[in-house]
């Protein structure tokens, strides 16, 4: 599986059919980039589902793994989420920027907390340095649901709301 990978100045770039911008190309999802003898990896390769989440006090967290493969140490200067996510999905500890020798391998951990209960699809974008910029992208996906069991699966329907009887006003 290829994902297109593109940097126009500051904004990510997701058409590999953009001719204006530099370090156009298409990358292996999951092998990462290479920046002048640096290769950054990042797995696990594809999208990262959270499956269901209980909203207001529940998270779940997936790990995220950096390793370096290449001839030189990288630098993973900026991690940041996209806006569609709305601010359900954010690393759990954010240590950028930080430097990877060759073979060296770091593990972060995504976490989801949804706010309510809504299927959530986002990204997170990596700015690697080397004597260049590239770009890793992840995209996630998780729901925001009843999950009574924490067992990632969703229970089917909603609470079910209270009922009032129509009489019953508080008003004489």
């Amino acid at each position: 599986m290829y994902q297109p990978v593109a940097f126009c100045g500051i904004a990510l770039a997701l058409l590999s059919s953009l001719t204006a911008c530099s370090q156009v190309g298409l990358q292996e999802a999951g092998k990462g980039v290479s920046v002048a003898g640096a290769v950054v990896e990042m797995y696990p390769s594809g999208a990262i589902a959270f499956g269901g989440v209980s909203p207001h006090g529940e998270s779940s967290d997936q790990s995220v793994i950096f390793r370096s493969t290449g001839d030189t140490a990288a630098i993973v200067q900026k991690i940041f989420f996209s806006d569609e996510g709305e601010g359900a999905f954010t690393l759990a500890d954010n240590p950028t920027p930080f430097r990877l020798e060759v073979d060296e391998a770091r593990t972060l951990k995504v976490r989801f907390d949804p706010d309510t209960q809504k299927q959530y699809q986002g990204a997170m974008t990596v700015e690697v340095r080397g004597d260049e910029v590239s770009w890793l992208e992840r995209a996630f996906t998780g729901a925001g649901c009843r999950d009574q069991n924490r067992d990632g699966v969703c229970e089917q329907g909603f609470p079910e709301p209270p009922v009032f009887d129509s009489g019953d006003t508080g008003l004489d």
